[in-house]
């Protein structure tokens, strides 16, 4: 297993998404190429990185990414959602161009969030109608696209997301049964949908591509 780091690890240097409509007051204080030089001080072996990371969004700049990675010896996983009109829509793509990117600075695997809407309360809402229809537009999406994947030899990971249960994760996995999409276990977003992290672990371990690992503190405040 390689060990690598999340561009949101970085998230006050301002290289990752905004979550929630949170938009730091200040500028982007250090580049893609400066952070794979601190990956490497750190001793780790490859970084994990979205749309929010680039410096700019070209083919050219990309190369340098795909060079600059390998010559210091350090994996590259493109992670991206689904577009959804809803988050931060500059990490958002379709399947086919977020699988273009990734081959583009040669990452061998793509994150991929689902970005699902959820009725309340969350915590009934498992395979909830609503929630279903979505499941199957994203089931239909990766069908579309496997051709193309299948040309670049990309896995992709459907993430259990702040908005998936891991057990939805399973369902769309068996209905694309394909063996270059699997799934991306965070160790931590099972709390958002109220399902027990361990849970997501064990039913996600054995398909799994990738891994976030993490850790949360849950603190009581005021507003909840």
């Amino acid at each position: 297993m390689q060990l690598g780091m999340h561009t949101y690890s970085l998230y006050h240097h301002g290289v990752a998404e905004d979550w929630a409509g949170f938009k730091l007051p200040w500028k982007r204080q250090i580049t893609l190429f400066e952070m794979m030089d601190y990956i490497v001080e750190l001793g780790l072996e490859g970084l994990h990185l979205d749309a929010k990371a680039f410096d700019e969004m070209n083919e050219g700049y990309f190369e340098r990414v795909k060079q600059y990675a390998a010559s210091q010896n350090l994996y590259l996983e493109y992670n991206f959602a689904m577009k959804s009109g809803h988050y931060d829509s500059s990490v958002q793509h379709g399947i086919e161009e977020g699988v273009a990117i990734a081959q583009s600075i040669g990452a061998d695997i793509t994150k991929i969030g689902m970005n699902l809407k959820r009725p309340r309360p969350v915590a009934a809402s498992k395979f909830h109608p609503d929630v279903m229809s979505q499941l199957e537009k994203v089931v239909a999406k990766v069908k579309q696209a496997l051709a193309f994947v299948e040309k670049t030899g990309i896995k992709l990971a459907l993430e259990n997301h702040t908005d998936a249960f891991s057990e939805e994760v399973i369902w769309v996995l068996d209905q694309i049964n394909h063996p270059l999409v699997g799934a991306c276990i965070d160790t931590v977003n099972g709390i958002h949908v109220t399902e027990n992290p361990i849970t997501a672990v064990e039913n996600l371990a054995p398909r799994a591509f990738t891994n976030h690992f993490r850790d949360n503190k849950i603190i009581i405040a005021p507003w909840g």
